[in-house]
């Protein structure tokens, strides 16, 4: 993380300064690992997570990072379309909130652990596709309730931000493996079954499409900051096992309403065990090496995770 943070130039001043501030308030002084951590979280919490305008919108502390302003970000088509991948099995406190406020099809939730209630709802989904499949993905009734709920939810409890890439590169990897989908994201596995939504909708509907930085991504080492020239971000892929052609191209933007032609797929995956890799950090940084002439001198500073 103190790489992370020392390399990231993406961060501007402005808002470095804002880091500074809310952080004071918090803590007198940052003198150790877990009180940088207790920091970034306490920021990412404040300012960015549970904020309906947090700070990564803000023209005064983060114009840098906006594609299509006053910068060399290019702006995105907005027919180009966007993917995420939306944890289920993380969304509890949303469940319990819907069963608390009388929406029908959650009234059974917590008699039984989460996946094993989402297996009830969601038995008859697999892997993305076209066809049938997808008709009935659009047409589940479950699944149309879910979205309306969250989008709903996401009103007057916010949590940001929205990680995303672009759907034409998103599809060049392995993305019909759904144990490949979080992985490609840079998003660790979960170590215990889970359900999973693809996500694919237009940059128009993003709103303000932004390159991230490690305050955003809050205590996330898998984070990659990256060279000063690149003009987004790319997220790490986390299983060094797998070949990896090119780097992904990496955005977020605020939270927005999804609809039931948003969905691709809905998908069961099983725990994934815990295995000793190589840190995912030595085959990105190559990678960046490989992309970016200036990656060499802005990574000078030896990295934690190389020999």
């Amino acid at each position: 993380m103190g790489w992370n943070l020392l390399h990231d130039g993406r961060i501007a001043s402005a808002r470095f300064e804002e880091f500074e501030h809310t952080t004071s308030a918090f803590l007198p002084a940052i003198t150790s690992p877990s009180l940088l951590q207790d920091a970034i979280n306490h920021y990412c919490d404040s300012r960015v997570h549970f904020s309906s305008s947090p700070d990564f919108l803000s023209a005064h502390l983060n114009l840098s990072n906006f594609h299509g302003e006053h910068d060399p970000l290019p702006a995105l088509h907005g027919s180009k379309l966007l993917t995420r991948v939306l944890n289920l099995g993380r969304l509890g406190p949303v469940f319990t909130r819907a069963k608390h406020d009388g929406v029908l099809e959650f009234a059974d939730y917590g008699a039984s652990p989460i996946v094993q209630w989402l297996d009830t709802r969601l038995m008859d989904f697999g892997l993305p596709s076209t066809g049938p499949d997808r008709d009935r993905l659009h047409q589940d009734t479950f699944l149309l309730v879910l979205l309306d709920y969250l989008n709903t939810f996401r009103k007057a409890n916010p949590f940001q931000p929205v990680w995303a890439t672009l759907w034409s590169e998103f599809i060049e990897l392995d993305h019909k493996s759904p144990e490949r989908w979080t992985a490609l994201l840079g998003v660790r596995p979960s170590p215990t079954p889970t359900w999973l939504l693809l996500l694919r909708y237009p940059v128009r509907q993003a709103g303000k499409l932004v390159r991230p930085t490690q305050l955003d991504a809050g205590w996330y080492p898998e984070h990659s900051p990256v060279p000063p020239s690149a003009r987004t971000g790319h997220p790490m892929e986390l299983d060094a096992t797998q070949p990896q052609r090119f780097l992904l191209p990496e955005y977020i933007h605020q939270q927005i309403d999804h609809f039931p032609n948003h969905l691709v797929g809905c998908a069961r995956v099983g725990g994934t065990p815990k295995r000793d890799l190589r840190p995912p950090q030595i085959r990105h940084l190559g990678m960046l090496r490989a992309r970016y002439a200036d990656a060499a001198a802005w990574s000078h500073h030896k990295h934690p995770a190389f020999p």
